[in-house]
């Protein structure tokens, strides 16, 4: 049976891919942006144990590395931002 969350990467990655070479069709979704976001986020945090939030405490590696992938990128592009002002 063909299921959206097996082809959900793939979906996104088309998405991301379009948006990259030409915006314009998504720009119109921008004020859903955050929304989307929100209740995203929210139905991921529904679905965590109290064993995830366990092997977090005693492997936070994995946490760790999360974050710092997720902000440094992000802190580097607006140092680079700054250096060119």
């Amino acid at each position: 049976m063909l299921s959206l969350h097996r082809f959900f990467p793939l979906l996104l990655l088309a998405i991301v891919l379009l948006a990259w070479f030409d915006p314009t069709p998504l720009v119109a979704l921008e004020a859903a942006a955050l929304p989307i976001l929100t209740i995203a986020l929210f139905a991921i945090g529904l679905h965590l144990r109290t064993n995830d939030a366990k092997r977090l405490v005693r492997k936070p590696k994995a946490l760790l590395l999360g974050i710092i992938l997720q902000w440094l990128p992000s802190y580097g592009m607006k140092c680079r931002r700054l250096r060119n002002i």
